[in-house]
């Protein structure tokens, strides 16, 4: 599963920003809530195997793992 997370916003003129607040969450993630119809006997386990960052402003920058 790929989670991705949008980090920037607009406004109604079409001017764009990067959110660079920090972001934390858990390594492990149980999406059983949030499936339909629930399975009956276990639970959804995610593990978070990697992390990939942008660095740079809205406009250039890199993405490093």
């Amino acid at each position: 599963m790929i989670l991705h997370l949008k980090r920037f916003y607009g406004n109604y003129s079409g001017s764009m920003k990067k959110i660079d607040d920090f972001v934390s969450f858990e390594t492990e993630f149980d999406f059983t809530p949030f499936v339909f119809p629930p399975p009956k006997e276990e639970k959804l386990l995610y593990r978070l195997t990697g992390v990939v960052i942008h660095l740079g402003s809205i406009n250039s920058g890199q993405y490093t793992p």
